[in-house]
């Protein structure tokens, strides 16, 4: 039955729908798409009445694959190959119908519906191993994630050879944009991804939705000791730093591999803004990580304002830290910074650092500092005249 009779229509319908559940897969797809006006009469019933047409056999693809417990499918060899094509692709010489897939791709979002209802595995693969949620996204079809995720599928099991999570295997399929609508369902519906993933989302322009519809999900920010909100204070969007401290804000003081805290990683990547939103929140500062002295370096003058009302620097393992900064600043003529720095001193017991200060009588000309002595100077001098 290679091309179906239009005559088939002027049977009744009841009729009708038992010739399409007769028909074996490939007589199947051309009876119900070839010929438009049996497609409106069978419309979705003949989806959910042909059962067996919307995947082959279940035993079928276990020639293919073996399903392992962790979700990860190992390809097999079956004995009836008689063709390759190409290195590691092999063709079997009978290839079976896959209605579902076929729907999916083209987006028919009832015939799917249908299949869903008859029972359809919502998990179930084709026969290059991918599962219908990854086949879905990269036909860049919200509505049909939404549809699959709602009758079940994992958005984190794995396909052949593309082991992790769908976020991630899309991310690479797209080159690292994946199609808002699709990255937002996939997110929503408690898709994982990894860290290099999350620092791609975090540069798109609708990266802070994703992230969003991803905690709406039941995102763990602490899942497999990821530093994600270290990784958010890299980046130049202060809003992730919001969305993530109002979601959990114990948080707040997590560290990095590399014992790095977010206010930490914010000055590495001169994030200003991130910076003070950090302190204001209230941020362990680590002395042996030198925040201070990156601040005076690099001139953050509105970040040593909020780093300076601190009262963790008037302990004493911050002594040399400060030491430093002081020296730093009058070094590089930072004479604001040196200003803040010496008003912030008086009155704490690292007045004794300056003084034995005697890197500034050094390095600036007598001559030239009786002329023109800034307040910064000046306030420098009479604490080392102490």
């Amino acid at each position: 039955m290679d091309h179906p009779c239009p005559l088939l229509t002027r049977n009744p319908t009841e009729l009708i729908l038992i010739y399409a559940t007769l028909l074996d897969p490939k007589s199947y797809t051309l009876f119900a798409v070839s010929c438009k006006a049996l497609y409106r009469i069978l419309g979705t019933d003949i989806h959910a009445q042909a059962r067996l047409h919307a995947l082959p056999d279940p035993g079928y693809y276990k020639r293919y694959f073996t399903e392992l417990a962790d979700g990860k499918l190992r390809p097999e060899i079956p004995d009836d190959i008689d063709t390759y094509d190409g290195p590691f692709r092999l063709t079997p010489s009978r290839f079976p119908a896959q209605n579902i897939f076929d729907a999916i791709a083209r987006k028919k979002d009832r015939a799917v519906a249908s299949y869903l209802k008859a029972g359809v595995d919502p998990d179930a693969y084709n026969l290059h191993g991918q599962r219908m949620l990854h086949f879905a996204g990269r036909e860049a079809n919200a509505a049909i994630i939404d549809l699959l995720v709602r009758y079940g599928a994992d958005p984190n099991k794995s396909s052949a050879g593309l082991e992790g999570p769908v976020m991630d295997r899309l991310y690479g399929f797209f080159r690292s944009n994946i199609p808002q609508d699709v990255a937002i369902a996939l997110a929503r519906a408690g898709g994982k991804f990894s860290e290099a993933t999350f620092k791609g989302i975090c540069h798109w322009s609708y990266g802070a939705q994703v992230i969003k519809a991803a905690l709406e999900g039941g995102f763990d920010l602490r899942a497999g000791g990821v530093p994600y909100l270290c990784l958010a204070a890299r980046q130049d969007n202060s809003e992730l730093l919001e969305m993530f401290l109002e979601h959990d804000p114990e948080i707040l003081n997590q560290k990095n591999r590399q014992a790095q805290s977010a206010f930490d990683c914010a000055l590495d990547l001169f994030q200003v803004d991130n910076a003070v939103y950090l302190l204001r929140r209230g941020i362990e500062l680590q002395p042996d990580q030198g925040p201070l002295m990156k601040v005076v370096d690099n001139d953050f003058r509105d970040v040593a304002k909020e780093l300076l009302k601190s009262p963790e620097l008037d302990e004493p393992e911050w002594t040399h830290e400060i030491r430093n900064s002081l020296q730093w600043a009058s070094r590089w003529k930072r004479m604001e910074m040196l200003d803040m720095l010496v008003q912030r001193v008086k009155g704490t017991e690292h007045v004794k650092v300056i003084e034995d200060f005697s890197l500034y009588e050094k390095q600036v000309d007598k001559q030239k500092v009786d002329n023109s002595l800034t307040k910064a100077e000046l306030a420098l001098r009479q604490l080392m005249v102490r």
